[in-house]
């Protein structure tokens, strides 16, 4: 089972642990439980956000270059927030702004464009492989990381590589299918995202 910070995690205590807290806020908001976890908390006018870590959110350029890097559980689980830090996933909710100074951060917008989308979104199209689509960036750029750095993946190993994302739709069939659509069409690696040749410099 992985074990970083970039697609690891994903062990049974960890989901225990982030739906105790989902549990938790609820009970405090007073929402049923279900309608907690459907919400995000952070309104759009809330943005640029301050995490109480000065993590990366904290940033000037939130609008411009993480509009897309869902803010979860700020505590690098639920890998919501991942995004590529010269072409390494990573969770943006560990890292403080300067630590990306001088870095190549790719979100989801990056991976692809109107009219040129990465075969990794084209797939997850295919497969109907999201359903709030909360969650679909942390995947999208996991699975780029993942079939990156490790493209012989097989189908039985999907699942526990790609683990460090949660998803509370249940949509992991058709993601991992989307996912092992790739793998198997593109052996040697991906083509890179269009942000890989122009890049947003932190």
């Amino acid at each position: 089972m992985p074990t970083g910070l970039n697609r690891g995690f994903g062990g049974q205590q960890l989901y225990f642990g982030l739906e105790r807290l989902m549990d938790k806020v609820a009970a405090t908001t007073g929402l049923d439980p279900a309608e907690a976890r459907r919400r995000n908390f952070i309104g759009v006018g809330e943005f640029p956000y301050r995490t109480p870590t000065g993590g990366v959110y904290d940033s000037g350029d939130y609008r411009q270059a993480f509009d897309l890097a869902h803010i979860g559980c700020e505590h690098g689980v639920c890998g919501m927030c991942t995004v590529l830090v010269d072409g390494q996933a990573a969770r943006s909710c560990l890292l403080f702004a300067c630590q990306l100074d001088g870095a190549e951060v790719t979100t989801v917008e990056g991976l692809g464009r109107p009219g040129e989308l990465h075969p990794l979104q084209q797939a997850f199209d295919r497969h109907h492989a999201l359903q709030c689509g909360f969650c679909t960036p942390g995947f999208l750029l996991s699975a780029y990381d993942l079939l990156t750095h490790h493209p012989e993946v097989t189908d039985d190993e999907l699942a526990t590589e790609l683990s460090g994302v949660l998803c509370r739709c249940t949509g992991y069939r058709n993601i991992l299918s989307a996912v092992a659509e790739v793998a198997r069409t593109h052996p040697d690696g991906l083509p890179a995202p269009p942000a890989a040749r122009t890049g947003w410099r932190r």
